[in-house]
């Protein structure tokens, strides 16, 4: 039976409501549509960039210095970066051997591309280990802790450079929310409260809330929840009367911690009106 003029199938519509939403994820990260189509898809309704994606999300992040491809070939892809703030660049190695260990090579793409598939390996590892704050990814359970940690130096790392003091609490099991397996917390110190405060914070959830939200990894063991990770670096209206406070001249003006003056024209100290 012929369909009706001027009505979609379902098909048809659910093609336009996946291609929407690819460009709209892909105009939310800066991407062209016709860059968006090509390195976002949709999988169970969440985004997922491939591999060139992530590299140039974190190319184009103020905290990359560079990210390059050193090494191409049909065994073996290297890619190395420098984030700002790490002592030395990162280069992370990927293998024809561990590819094959993944169950990969088995597919017509491995087997007719192997160069180009091992670069987007390395490439995309490389991204999550080193800007997970930029590509946002969700990690394999064994993984989480160390990232985790990661997580917890970025947020060190952003108080040391306000000049600010504070201190790190690994909050005790009874005081963790419902989803937390672990949370720290970087409290900063306000004087006329006489008291540590909650500035930053990051939780270390494992699998609950992927069982929940039904997130899962294949990887050569089977199929299995991911964990997931979340951290705040700045409560805007807490860090500014951290600012504020401890860095208060007798004079009545502020002085501007040296990470901050590149934004406010090289200004050394903010004075009252």
């Amino acid at each position: 039976m012929p369909k009706e003029r001027g009505v979609k199938s379902a098909r048809s519509s659910r093609r336009a409501d996946t291609a929407f939403a690819i460009l709209l994820a892909g105009d939310e990260m800066g991407f062209a549509p016709m860059a968006s189509a090509r390195s976002i898809s949709l999988v169970k309704g969440k985004v997922s960039l491939n591999a060139d994606a992530q590299i140039g999300l974190c190319k184009r992040s103020q905290a990359c210095k560079f990210f390059k491809l050193v090494e191409s070939t049909a065994e073996q892809a290297t890619y190395v970066t420098h984030r700002e703030g790490d002592d030395a660049p990162t280069s992370l190695t990927y293998t024809i051997a561990d590819a094959t260990r993944a169950t990969l090579t088995g597919s017509s793409t491995w087997r007719a591309h192997p160069k180009s598939m091992l670069g987007a390996r390395a490439g995309s590892a490389l991204a999550k280990a080193v800007y997970p704050d930029v590509v946002a990814g969700i990690y394999d359970p064994d993984e989480a802790e160390a990232m985790h940690e990661r997580l917890l130096g970025y947020e060190k790392q952003f108080l040391t450079s306000l000049e600010v003091p504070f201190r790190v609490i690994d909050v005790a099991a009874g005081d963790l929310g419902l989803s937390a397996a672990r949370k720290f917390d970087c409290e900063g110190w306000i004087p006329t409260q006489g008291a540590y405060r909650e500035i930053t914070s990051t939780s270390n959830c494992t699998e609950f809330q992927a069982r929940r939200l039904d997130i899962r990894l294949r990887d050569a063991d089977g199929t299995r929840p991911l964990a997931t990770l979340n951290g705040t670096l700045c409560a805007m209206t807490r860090t500014i009367i951290l600012l504020l406070e401890n860095h208060q001249q007798p004079d009545g003006s502020v002085r501007v911690p040296s990470a901050l003056r590149p934004y406010l024209g090289g200004r050394e100290f903010l004075t009252p009106a």
